[in-house]
């Protein structure tokens, strides 16, 4: 992917604008960390201290996607400053979850 050439300090500068514009959008997300934004992506930040994790998330999606059926977002970039670390994502097709999962039996939740 040609973004991922331009220097990390512009993407994130780009990655904080979109989350804001996504903020006055679609309001606050249910997470503190994930925020929609504009064209179908996701921004998830998270403090450096919790880079690796998010690393392992973007390599874990990667893995998923290549090598399974399961419907996950596709990861489209990972990159981090001295404060943040952000990972940026496709949405998934479908209804999210915490919006049925009340109408879900007990037997239908266990077998998620």
């Amino acid at each position: 992917m040609v973004w991922r050439l331009v220097p990390a300090i512009v993407r994130i500068r780009a990655y904080r604008g979109l989350a804001f514009l996504g903020a006055h959008m679609y309001g606050p997300s249910c997470s503190f960390k994930v925020q929609r934004l504009p064209f179908g992506l996701y921004l998830k930040a998270t403090d450096t201290i919790s880079h690796r994790s998010l690393a392992n998330e973007f390599a874990a999606l990667q893995l998923v996607r290549r090598h399974t059926k399961v419907p996950v977002p596709s990861a489209l970039d990972l990159a981090s400053d001295a404060e943040n670390s952000y990972l940026l994502t496709t949405k998934v097709r479908g209804i999210p979850l915490g919006r049925c999962i009340d109408t879900l039996s007990r037997d239908e939740v266990t077998t998620l």
